[in-house]
């Protein structure tokens, strides 16, 4: 069993590195915190989840914006260096056709960072769902010596979700 390469955080005020801003609000957890059982099992080594408390998407950074998976609930952001970072939405939306969903930027397509992509209807979602939980899933660049998040609140394109830290 492969486990998570994420290294958690308390304090983000001495960290430096390449900041990846958070493309959502909500609390960061642990992918193992994860309601649903396969992501419990802790499998995916760059990766975490967030119970969503707004609704607004942020394209994290500038580079080509693409979706996949039915009803769009996968969201890719590949940055001009290669990394890419994917944002998985519930199963559920994809069974519901896209309910509840107002995207404010069509894939594919170049973005810049802080760009609005899609907005959730938060209310509708945990009318069905109760709570609305994404997952956020980083490549690993080969130069990397440390992934560090903060199990934390984070706002929408403000906060940071990853913080890389490079080889010398």
């Amino acid at each position: 069993m492969q486990q998570s390469v994420i290294i958690w955080q308390q304090d983000w005020t001495t960290l430096e590195g390449f900041i990846i801003k958070s493309p959502f609000s909500g609390q960061v957890l642990p992918i193992s915190m994860h309601p649903e059982l396969l992501y419990q099992q802790d499998i995916f080594p760059a990766t975490l989840c967030c119970k969503l408390q707004q609704g607004t998407l942020y394209a994290p950074f500038s580079g080509h914006f693409t979706t996949a998976r039915a009803g769009e609930r996968r969201l890719i952001f590949t940055h001009t260096s290669g990394l890419t970072l994917t944002v998985d939405l519930p199963f559920a939306i994809s069974i519901d056709h896209g309910k509840g969903l107002h995207w404010l930027c069509r894939a594919p397509r170049e973005v810049k960072a802080g760009t609005p992509i899609l907005q959730i209807d938060l209310a509708y979602w945990q009318l069905v769902l109760d709570e609305l939980y994404c997952v956020a899933s980083l490549s690993l660049p080969s130069k990397l010596d440390k992934l560090l998040s903060r199990q934390a609140q984070v706002l929408a394109n403000q906060d940071p979700l990853f913080v890389l830290q490079f080889k010398k």
